[in-house]
């Protein structure tokens, strides 16, 4: 994900960890680097996730 979406991998470990929050760019970059899937699909949570085909 970390080579994906261009952010640094402990950049995305603190993201997962909550020790950081991150700005609305941050999360359309991580988004963008899970492929094909909508900022709105993400912020829909895990029910719509579950429903997407990603490769």
């Amino acid at each position: 994900l970390a080579d994906k979406s261009g952010l640094a991998q402990s950049y995305i470990s603190d993201l997962e960890s909550g020790a950081i929050d991150p700005r609305w760019s941050t999360i359309y970059r991580v988004v963008s680097g899970l492929g094909q899937m909508s900022v709105q699909d993400f912020l829909n949570g895990p029910q719509t996730i579950r429903s997407l085909r990603i490769h």
